[in-house]
């Protein structure tokens, strides 16, 4: 976990490798895995090792979530919405699962459907950034230009707002 909090992905993989044959029932080890492939760009070799999570792990919430992040980045968009709603029939209270299911609405220019998941993000966690931010985004896609300024404004009371505008 350090070496991909250091951006090492290649070095995290070896070492998530040998958690994984030293212990091959380990599954934040193929989601994390995952994830390091992810940021590698190598999102098939990434879902074959949410796979691998969910066959060890069936109600492991974030490997449905980040398998459906690489499937949004294949634009299987529908194949992604699959993954989101089976995390959202294990927890429908994380917003995590909304959000993603929010921006791939949003890549498929299902605006309505993107905001309707923004929202649900955010009612869930009040201060969730990046929903407040892309839901601003929509409205601009949308040219309900007075509904983004007013996101934007809400959005710039919280710490990290700048940093999405650059995503």
């Amino acid at each position: 976990i350090a070496l991909y909090s250091l951006a090492q992905y290649d070095e995290a993989i070896q070492n998530y490798d040998l958690a994984i044959k030293n212990m091959n029932n380990f599954a934040s080890a193929y989601n994390n895995k995952g994830v390091s492939l992810f940021k590698l760009g190598k999102f098939n070799e990434a879902i074959e090792q949410y796979n691998k999570t969910l066959e060890i792990d069936p109600k492991y919430i974030d490997a449905y979530i980040n398998k459906g992040v690489c499937l949004k980045q294949l634009n299987k968009f529908d194949d992604a919405l699959v993954e989101y709603d089976k995390a959202m029939k294990i927890s429908k209270s994380y917003p995590m699962a909304y959000y993603n299911k929010g921006l791939t609405y949003f890549a498929m220019k299902d605006y309505d459907n993107a905001l309707k998941n923004f929202d649900t993000a955010l009612e869930l966690k009040k201060d969730y950034v990046s929903a407040l931010f892309n839901k601003g985004s929509v409205f601009i896609e949308m040219k309900r230009y007075d509904e983004a300024i007013e996101i934007f404004h809400q959005c710039r009371k919280y710490k990290g707002c700048e940093a999405d505008a650059d995503e």
